[in-house]
């Protein structure tokens, strides 16, 4: 079946590393206010937090960049 464009359904789309790295380290800020706002992380710990989803993101854009082969 075609969409209005002519495309065909189904099958993989590339993926924009971009896209995922910044969408991974959103969902880990994110998650870094959760635990802050709900007071499980204080003081100093809050200082160990808020690279990991920086570094999430950055693992993340690796591996799908080494997955997706050269193009």
């Amino acid at each position: 079946m075609s969409d209005s464009l002519g495309n065909r359904g189904g099958g993989r789309h590339p993926v924009e590393v971009g896209h995922l790295v910044m969408g991974v380290a959103l969902l880990g800020l994110a998650g870094v206010w959760a635990l802050v706002a709900g007071d499980v992380v204080q003081g100093d710990e809050v200082r160990w937090l808020l690279p990991l989803p920086w570094l999430a993101g950055g693992l993340v854009g690796v591996v799908a960049t080494v997955l997706r082969g050269p193009r």
